[in-house]
């Protein structure tokens, strides 16, 4: 499984954004984001069943809430699902959404691959970064890319983050 981490606003450029997108094209990508119960998280919800996009229930929480998730929170989530390939790093994610994935992430027991879209996430180990128009692997570009999410279907769609039945591992000799 594929992650989306983010924030889920409605009209706006940020992880909901993308996953609606990248939905469409391949069914293995999951919502990583807070979701509030007052009118406007429910209109999110509404459209995230609608178009058959994953989501976690855990990650309903009162209006009142912070709209990030908690390091306690994401690790509850993730801990859940024993096929985590990666989780993609939204680029609206401020340093505490990013501190707060770290901390889950760090507690896994099969850790995800990281995957960002801006290299400026240096605590998140990141392996794979789009930073101007190029796609950087370790800090090696490994490709040209305009378009995030045709990189990223092409990474999934290939296995590269590794099969259903093995644990997470960047495999790019599939490309």
């Amino acid at each position: 499984m594929f992650f989306i981490y983010g924030q889920a606003e409605e009209n706006k450029d940020n992880a909901l954004s993308l996953i609606r997108s990248l939905r469409k094209r391949d069914p293995h990508v999951c919502l990583l984001a807070k979701l509030s119960d007052d009118e406007e998280g429910l209109k999110v919800i509404d459209i995230l069943v609608k178009e058959m996009i994953l989501f976690d229930p855990d990650c309903i929480g009162s209006s009142n809430d912070n709209l990030a998730l908690t390091g306690d929170e994401l690790f509850s989530v993730l801990n859940v699902y024993s096929d985590v390939k990666a989780i993609f790093i939204s680029k609206e994610c401020d340093e505490t959404m990013i501190t707060n994935l770290v901390n889950a992430v760090s507690k896994l027991k099969e850790r995800p691959i990281i995957v960002s879209e801006k290299n400026t996430y240096q605590n998140a180990d990141c392996k794979i970064c789009f930073e101007n128009g190029e796609t950087k692997v370790e800090g090696k570009t490994l490709l040209n890319c305009h378009n995030i999410e045709d990189v990223l279907i092409m990474l999934i769609q290939n296995q590269c983050f590794g099969s259903v039945l093995e644990k997470p591992s960047l495999n790019l000799s599939c490309l």
